[in-house]
């Protein structure tokens, strides 16, 4: 609920608008989609198992269908790689930090 009233403030002044802020957000409406739905399909054929077999097999049947669905979706595929070359280098930075 405040998502929609925090948008509306944050995009009414300076460089970032609120349609620029909702666009950024909707962009990963489709990896939600597809996570959910296949978690969701998991845990329906598991419904009769233990509940934390349940909740391992279903979060690596969402996580799977996510990374699939990255890995297909081009500007979704480069966001993750460039969050991957920020980790590379603040883990690079974190340890030439410690050797001084």
């Amino acid at each position: 609920m405040t998502l929609p009233i925090l948008y509306y403030f944050a995009g009414r002044a300076g460089p970032v608008t609120t349609s620029d802020l909702w666009t950024g957000m909707l962009r990963y409406v489709p990896v939600w989609a597809v996570v959910c739905g296949a978690t969701y399909s998991v845990r329906l054929l598991v419904a009769n198992s233990a509940p934390l077999v349940q909740l391992v097999i279903c979060a690596a049947a969402g996580l799977i269908a996510g990374v699939i669905l990255i890995c297909i979706l081009t500007p979704m595929r480069r966001t993750a790689l460039s969050l991957v070359d920020i980790l590379q280098e603040l883990r690079a930075r974190r340890v030439s930090s410690n050797l001084k």
